[in-house]
């Protein structure tokens, strides 16, 4: 009904968000990846986190976009990532997705879509208000260094992993499909089992047994038995 009428979805829409702004109990040390801050530091990026409603089926982020912000989902939250059209993940309840785009040393392209499954409640951490909030806390800013040379770390072996694998189902395609093609060609008696006679009509004749029907074979065959 709401997708109908553009206008009253923008409405509630607006009305949720204040409402969940007013009531949002939701704790950032929740999540994991906020674990490690102070106490301080989170009470600095709390009211940097905007709320924002997003109904069912809605995009939160396309692939290919400026990942320039967190999407800090909560426990109610239900979504699916895209990659290519294809959807290969579903995921429920607390994720931070986008952590990358937070604190990568540059700015990123995002990796999937991502739709909502449910209307549900979502942070928005911007990676311009992350950045500001770090400038007064430098302790965490090397633990931030220190955890991106980490994730950097096991994206660059996750990314040598997936080019073996494909490197190695290509090989095996390959191979399979040269098995294929030996046996199609044995069957259409297109084999050539004496690669001496090269490919002409001699080695057709040899495929067939008929080198005694030729020419030169009944002539030699009547020479001997004149002898």
């Amino acid at each position: 009904l709401l997708g109908a009428t553009p206008s009253e979805r923008s409405r509630f829409r607006a009305i949720a968000e204040r409402e969940l702004r007013a009531k949002d109990t939701d704790r950032l040390e929740d999540h994991a990846f906020f674990n490690d801050f102070s106490r301080q530091f989170l009470n600095l990026l709390r009211p940097k986190c905007r709320v924002q409603v997003y109904f069912a089926e809605e995009p939160l982020m396309r692939q290919g976009e400026r990942a320039d912000s967190l999407f800090i989902l909560g426990a109610e939250s239900r979504v699916v990532l895209d990659v290519d059209g294809v959807q290969v993940k579903e995921m429920q309840g607390r994720h931070c997705i986008g952590i990358l785009a937070l604190i990568g040393q540059k700015l990123m392209r995002r990796a999937c879509t991502m739709v909502t499954h449910t209307t549900c409640a979502v942070r928005v951490l911007t990676r311009e208000d992350w950045l500001d909030a770090l400038k007064l806390y430098p302790k965490h800013r090397e633990w931030i260094a220190s955890f991106t040379a980490e994730q950097n770390q096991i994206i660059s072996d996750a990314r040598q992993k997936l080019q073996r694998r494909c490197a190695k189902e290509k090989v095996q395609a390959r191979d399979s499909l040269a098995t294929r093609t030996h046996y199609d060609r044995q069957a259409r008696g297109l084999f050539n089992p004496f690669p001496e006679l090269g490919t002409g009509p001699a080695a057709t004749r040899a495929q067939m047994g008929q080198d005694d029907a030729s020419p030169r074979s009944a002539a030699d065959a009547g020479g001997e038995g004149r002898e």
